[in-house]
């Protein structure tokens, strides 16, 4: 998994601004780069639907093609992204960009969305109710809940089956 570090820099909000722009950047050098080609088995997880990639998802398709690239919407799928960005319209953008093969279910450990949405009640945080609010069909909410993540993770998903749990 890629995820941005924490900065000292006091000019930017850990939460607000750094995290987010850092998996944006990632996902834009990834792609732009010939990592794919180097080491076409490579399985990465950008968090936070890689912050406002499915939002700029044109431009880059743009930059690409200005830059004799190979087409981002085929080289972005070499990336797995996960789905803590805190609304379900945010999560459905993703998707429909992204693609649900590519989407995998990924929540909060402690940070950011940990507080109430005045308006619903609910936790910002509330990953799960934002991917049944989809209404996905059966095949697609089993891919992003667990199945994408075991395509992620063979060795996983063949302990597991060594041991009896069912995906």
């Amino acid at each position: 998994m890629i995820h941005a570090s924490s900065t000292r820099n006091p000019a930017l909000h850990l939460n607000g601004s750094h995290y987010i722009a850092q998996h944006y950047a990632a996902v834009v050098e990834l792609c732009s780069s010939n990592v794919f080609e180097d080491l076409p088995t490579l399985r990465l997880i950008v968090p936070h639907g890689g912050g406002g990639i499915p939002f700029h998802f044109n431009r880059n398709r743009a930059l690409h093609v200005a830059e004799s690239l190979p087409p981002f919407e085929e080289v972005v799928r070499n990336l797995y992204f996960d789905t803590a960005v805190y609304d379900a319209d945010s999560l459905e953008m993703l998707i429909r960009k992204i693609g649900v093969d590519n989407v995998l279910f990924g929540s909060e450990m402690f940070g950011t969305a940990k507080t109430r949405d005045a308006e619903t009640g609910r936790f910002f945080d509330d990953i799960l109710g934002d991917v049944e609010a989809l209404g996905l069909s059966t095949e697609d909410r089993a891919k992003l809940l667990t199945g994408n993540a075991l395509k992620a993770f063979p060795r996983a998903a063949k302990h597991l089956s060594l041991v009896g749990v069912q995906s």
